[in-house]
């Protein structure tokens, strides 16, 4: 793992990034919906926004993926909720050149969402 980790939060366009995050303090048969959403943290007027959802114009790309793991909180053999560690690869070749907020949401039935978010920046090649 360690040689592919990026030293920076900058990014080529078109290139990839991987995300990890761990999960602590899940309850006895937790079931989990995770999120991870990226999203231009610039902004762009409304105007600008809706040209991008008619594809009109230069993209604000928008990228996300969710799902659903049931019952993953399950007791190890000390009689505690191991860590849950994840990762996903995200594809940013999608997004135009700026800046962006990736967002990692970690939601069970019992707790709110808990929500972490890391600014990028994409580049032009």
């Amino acid at each position: 793992m360690l040689p592919v980790m990026l030293g920076t939060t900058v990014v080529d366009s078109g290139g990839k990034v991987g995300v990890f995050w761990e999960n602590y303090g899940l309850a006895d048969r937790d079931s989990i919906d995770f999120a991870v959403n990226i999203y231009n943290a610039d902004g762009g007027s409304v105007l600008k926004r809706i040209a991008s959802a008619l594809r009109l114009g230069s993209r604000i790309g928008n990228v996300s993926i969710a799902w659903r793991e049931p019952e993953l909180g399950k007791r190890g053999e000390d009689g505690q909720v191991s860590i849950l560690a994840k990762a996903v690869r995200l594809d940013l070749s999608s997004l135009a050149v700026g800046n962006y907020w990736i967002e990692v949401s970690v939601n069970t039935r019992k707790r709110p969402a808990v929500v972490a978010r890391r600014g990028v920046r994409v580049r032009g090649r």
